[in-house]
């Protein structure tokens, strides 16, 4: 399995980015802790949420392959 993931700004383009029929599969399981109940409200919810802080990237988009092996 290898897992990797970087922080990210920027949530609209992330859901549109997760969202389009390029990718593989993306599975949304649950959406906890924010008005919203879709992808998209629910990222940009938490993106506001950071603007009152000092936090510069406020996402973090994890990729997860199970299907590769590592020797």
């Amino acid at each position: 399995m290898i897992i990797k993931g970087n922080p990210v700004t920027g949530a609209a383009a992330l859901a549109r980015y997760l969202q389009n029929d390029k990718n593989e599969r993306v599975t949304v399981l649950e959406v906890k802790g924010t008005v919203a109940n879709d992808l998209h409200g629910a990222l940009m919810e938490m993106d506001a949420y950071a603007e009152g802080t000092r936090c510069e990237k406020a996402l973090y988009h994890g990729k997860i392959s199970p299907s590769l092996l590592i020797r």
